[in-house]
């Protein structure tokens, strides 16, 4: 067998098999959901302009982050030239590189586009039934937030890593967008989903997370098996993705509130018109 190919299933098989194990192992602790800082946030600032606060606090932490690796990879332009010509002198399994040019399309733009506006129109009409108020349009802005954001993101760290990407001219440079949306932008998706059906603690939710976990790695293999990007792209392209992931999610909790929750406290209906009120002020 190709070593490329060993390369490719074994930590394939290591996070599916590790991911099955912690599925059948997994009993759920308190509930995250509690943690402080959500909670400051809203009774300070209110849901909306919380949120607001994360996505713009999260920007700047990623550029924080990522920035600085971007940076220090040109220290090893040296190691990234070594391992791209040793792939694509070991790329030659006819049936992997065949899947890997399949497979990396999952994270292009217009794939990731198409996925994320059936999820943004299928996620609301789930909400509209369970949620009130502002709450129901949690899926559409946070889903195109993580797509733009994304974007936006990665052609910003492009211009201050100011490091270019594999000859031909025209391929990928840092960090990966690919590596970063399939995990920002399908990471979000899936959680919103555990989250609706109120799953985030359970055993499909850790099944759900390997999943991800696997088509990240995947996507991840394609970019530098295909020679589209340097190992310190892809490097910074999951942990921007990552990072990002992390801020979505906490303005998922800041903007959505299941309407259960609204008639179990009576105090969050005031909440609930002082957020109306805000978006009428922004309108």
């Amino acid at each position: 067998m190709n070593v490329l190919t060993l390369m490719y299933v074994l930590p394939l098989a290591l996070i599916v098999l590790g991911g099955a194990v912690w599925t059948m192992r997994y009993a759920p602790g308190p509930s995250a959901d509690g943690w402080g800082l959500v909670a400051r946030l809203q009774s300070v600032f209110g849901r909306i302009s919380g949120a607001l606060l994360v996505l713009a606090a999260g920007t700047g932490a990623i550029i924080a982050i990522v920035w600085p690796i971007g940076y220090g990879a040109r220290n090893f332009d040296p190691q990234d030239h070594s391992v791209y010509n040793w792939v694509l002198l070991h790329a030659h399994a006819h049936w992997l590189h065949s899947a890997m040019n399949v497979l990396t399309k999952m994270s292009n733009n217009r794939e990731t586009q198409v996925v994320g506006a059936i999820a943004m129109a299928v996620l609301t009409i789930a909400w509209v039934r369970h949620r009130r108020g502002i709450a129901i349009l949690t899926p559409a802005v946070l889903i195109l937030a993580a797509y733009e954001i994304e974007h936006q993101l990665q052609h910003t760290l492009k211009l201050l890593a100011a490091r270019t990407g594999p000859v031909p001219a025209g391929l990928g440079a840092f960090p990966s967008g690919g590596c970063a949306r399939i995990i920002c932008v399908y990471g979000l998706i899936i959680y919103l989903v555990l989250r609706r059906f109120d799953l985030t603690r359970t055993k499909i939710a850790v099944a759900a997370w390997t999943v991800l976990a696997a088509a990240s790695f995947t996507e991840a293999f394609s970019r530098l098996y295909l020679g589209k990007h340097w190992v310190s792209d892809i490097v910074g392209g999951v942990v921007f993705g990552a990072v990002l992931l992390a801020v979505l999610i906490a303005a998922a909790k800041m903007l959505d509130r299941p309407a259960a929750d609204i008639r179990r406290r009576p105090e969050l209906a005031q909440e609930k018109l002082l957020d109306d009120a805000q978006v009428h002020a922004l309108a």
